[in-house]
């Protein structure tokens, strides 16, 4: 999956590894940005970045910063001055200044992303640091007005601790504008580039999150022996392992915790154990229903209870704990040659089972069902199990592969769902990640296959990914700990077992890959051409070349699913050409890769002058109407040769590309050749091509038209005109497009066409329109409800008046496909 999936570029990001982290090499990691060649800088820079911070632990420096007439100045993130409270802190060295930020604890983690910049304004000696462009702080500090800064992030000699961090989009701007810009979106190998300023930064025992996105990792392995018993624990991350004591295994940290190790626990066989953190007790429950014993994790104190129930064996049921509440249910089970269909609550009171009186949809007898919370905190949801219509054995037993959902206040329980696409699967565990608001299965085909991974849709039960663990055929989904998304790492994690033949002895194996899980570059070309390797990557990527044909995994067999194309920053764009002209977002112009700095034009006016010729496109311009706009005031001989001196030093700052500016005496433009690429020149192909252009060619044209930006930068009036007129071609390929994806019933990209022309254009009736209609048709009503009540709130403060639509109308009009 790429980043459109998701809404955010997962695929971009550097992670930091410190001694708190599973680290194979055990050295700190670092990014060297100018430590060996200083980059130059008068008056003023800003220096930003975003940042995570997957654990606050432990104390360790963000970058340090330093140049010959200045001294160093540090970003730390300082974790233990309150237990829910970490702080940036700023300070320079031998000085008792300093800025703090706090951050509470709860606001980290590997998914919530924060950017903080840090301006160094040398004339007025003054050094600002803001977090998420809301919380300032200032100091005063004397500076020089000219400094070659050396900087560097994460391990250095003098401080090793490194946080918990994962870094992306470092920027260096100064007066003049953007002056460097580390994405830190490559996919693999030694160094981050540099995507204006050509500088090649080098990175240490790192990882690259893009390659963490598309990898399971091997991250743990337990052993167990004998009689050791796995425990129901309500934090996914935590394994608890009971013998004669009790063990709690953390998967974050990789080791043992060392809560309870005093506890005594005489061994016995064939209890399903569970363990209460808020009350500190542990509960087992004897398999047959006619015993359970607890112990108190505070005082080592054990009590043994009888169950005053009849006996009826319920061998493996499926069991749900509610730590909060204290209840605990019992689904299904085996016993006396039967399978059963009872749903009971345990009476901790009373020391029994109770029964319950459930109604709804008929529930077949079953044992071996999997059970998890989900979107709904008043139900249990039921997956499969093994059993009949009877609940007799002699009739053999079938896999059940339904869905169920069971109110824990009414009683009700009822079917949602039926998984074809796993009727023969051999074994499954469930969970559900509050955090991302999914089902997570871990599934078994067949004795022989590896493991695979489904990501669910809670409201359409749609499988929306779907991956497979290499070389995990011997393994098999664990049955008590459930695959999760980690909340302080934001992996997706799978816990599996592993029997050996002949022996007692089992093995516990943690896979892990970061969220949401991707699809690898097709061609790595960063490794085999370097930096230019990955411009091309990036333009093919950017360009909406790369579309891969997604089966919805047995539930819409002829359905298309769509993946928006890599969002690669304009910067990216651009490498591959000798020299390139950007239009879209702010105005750039490469030669070969490099973007010409603001300071590398004669002049504002001759820059402009470039940009006015460039968007006439290839019909050009008359010298004429050039005068008229440029040199107004002017004699027609003075501004001839006004005209002459200006083109004259747009040749020079061209060369040794000069040759694309074409000026004769009715006409200048600029003559596009093969060593030339104009996202501009390509979007006007496009337009001008007829109703029948290749799809991909119409996808390109809006990748490149994105949010309706067209020389950001500019604030001309000419530039008004133009870019209507821009607006208005995008939009007729916007109607091209969206009478194919109806034509196709490919409902996610028109969905995602109505937004992008949303964005366009706030108040657009046909982007309303073909966003709804992708929605509705993929079941997203609360996204359509979302993107309607946007609209409509637009359209009271435009227009000073109600839409004239309810979204029970919108809902009536299109939601059944055309």
């Amino acid at each position: 999956l790429f980043t459109g999936l998701l809404g955010q570029d997962y695929s971009a990001g550097l992670r930091f590894y410190n001694k708190y982290d599973y680290n194979e090499n055990g050295d700190f990691s670092s990014l060297k940005i100018s430590t060996d060649d200083p980059i130059h800088v008068e008056d003023e820079f800003t220096l930003s970045f975003d940042f995570t911070i997957r654990n606050p632990e432990p104390f360790g420096l963000f970058f340090q910063l330093d140049a010959d007439s200045l001294p160093q100045s540090v970003l730390s993130n300082v974790n233990f001055k309150n237990r829910d409270t970490t702080y940036l802190e700023f300070s320079v060295d031998k000085s008792d200044i300093m800025m703090s930020i706090p951050i509470p604890k709860t606001s980290l983690g590997a998914l919530n992303w924060h950017n903080i910049s840090i301006t160094y304004n040398m004339l007025y000696d003054e050094i600002r640091m803001i977090l998420n462009n809301t919380v300032v702080r200032t100091i005063k500090f004397p500076m020089l007005n000219d400094q070659d800064i050396r900087l560097r992030f994460g391990f250095s000699e003098v401080q090793s601790d490194v946080p918990s961090m994962t870094l992306k989009n470092i920027k260096i701007i100064d007066k003049l504008g953007p002056r460097h810009h580390w994405n830190l979106d490559e996919y693999s190998g030694d160094y981050a580039y540099d995507h204006i300023g050509g500088r090649r930064a080098e990175v240490i025992n790192t990882q690259w999150e893009y390659e963490s996105h598309t990898k399971w990792q091997n991250a743990d392995s337990l052993i167990y022996v004998g009689d050791e018993t796995i425990a129901f624990h309500p934090d996914n991350c935590m394994i608890p392992i009971i013998t004669d004591q009790l063990k709690i295994y953390t998967i974050n940290t990789h080791g043992f915790t060392q809560d309870y190790p005093y506890i005594d626990i005489p061994h016995r066989e064939g209890y399903n154990i569970f363990i209460n953190p808020k009350q500190e007790m542990l509960y087992g429950f004897y398999g047959d229903g006619t015993k359970y014993y607890s112990i108190n994790l505070k005082n080592n104190q054990e009590t043994n209870y009888s169950i005053v129930s009849k006996p009826d064996q319920y061998y493996t049921a499926g069991y749900y704990y509610d730590v909060d509440t204290h209840d605990l249910f019992m689904i299904g089970g085996y016993g006396w040659y039967r399978t059963k269909n009872h749903i009971q609550q345990f009476d901790f009171t009373q020391s029994k089972w109770d029964t319950l009186a459930v109604w709804g949809d008929q529930f077949h007898p079953r044992d071996q069902v999997r059970v998890s919370n989900g979107p709904d905190p008043d139900c249990i949801y039921i997956f499969g199990g093994q059993g009949n219509e009877s609940g007799m054995q002699e009739r053999g037993w079938q896999r059940f592969y339904d869905l169920w959902k069971f109110n824990r206040q009414t009683y009700e329980l009822n079917k949602v769902h039926t998984f074809d696409i796993l009727k023969d699967h051999k074994s499954v565990s469930l969970g559900y990640s509050e955090k991302i608001n999914y089902f997570i299965m871990s599934v078994k085909m067949s004795k022989d296959s590896p493991i695979e991974i489904f990501i669910i849709d809670p409201e359409t039960f749609n499988i929306d990914f779907r991956s497979t663990i290499a070389n995990s055929q011997l393994d098999m989904p664990d049955e008590i700990l459930k695959p999760h998304i980690g909340e302080k790492t934001g992996k997706l994690t799978v816990p599996v077992r592993r029997g050996f033949k002949g022996l007692t002895t089992s093995l516990s194996q943690i896979y892990t890959i970061n969220y949401p899980p991707m699809d690898p570059p097709l061609v790595s070309f960063i490794d085999t051409w370097g930096q230019y390797g990955f411009g091309i990557a990036a333009l093919f990527i950017s360009l909406g070349l790369i579309w891969v044909r997604w089966k919805k995994n047995g539930v819409h067999e002829n359905e298309y699913r769509w993946v928006a194309p890599v969002s690669i920053p304009d910067e990216n764009l651009y490498l591959t050409n000798n020299i390139a002209i950007q239009c879209f977002g702010n105005f750039k112009l490469f030669k070969y890769g490099k973007e010409l700095a603001p300071d590398e034009w004669v002049s504002k006016k001759i820059r402009l002058l470039f940009i006015f010729i460039t968007i006439n496109g290839e019909d050009g311009i008359s010298p004429q109407r050039l005068t008229s706009k440029f040199w107004p005031d002017s004699l027609p001989k003075s501004a001839a040769n006004s005209r002459y001196v200006a083109f004259s030093q747009i040749r020079r700052m061209l060369n040794p590309f000069e040759g694309i500016l074409k000026s004769t005496s009715r006409n200048i433009h600029l003559d596009y050749g093969e060593d030339c690429f104009s996202d501009l020149n390509f979007f006007m192909s496009v337009v001008k091509g007829n109703s029948h252009s290749e799809i991909a060619q119409l996808e390109k044209a809006l990748q490149l038209y994105g949010s309706g930006h067209f020389c950001h930068d500019i604030n001309e009036s000419w530039m008004d005109d133009i870019r209507v007129d821009i607006q208005g071609k995008a939009k007729e390929i916007a109607e091209r497009l969206s009478q194919s994806y109806q034509n196709s019933g490919q409902w996610h990209p028109l969905g995602e066409l109505g937004k992008q022309v949303l964005k366009w254009d706030n108040l657009d009736g046909e982007g309303l329109e073909w966003a709804m209609r992708g929605h509705f048709n993929r079941n997203r009503e609360a996204k359509a409800k979302a993107i309607f009540e946007n609209y409509s709130t637009h359209y009271n403060e435009v227009l000073n008046q109600p839409y004239e639509m309810r979204f029970s109308d919108i809902i009536d009009k299109y939601a059944k496909k055309v």
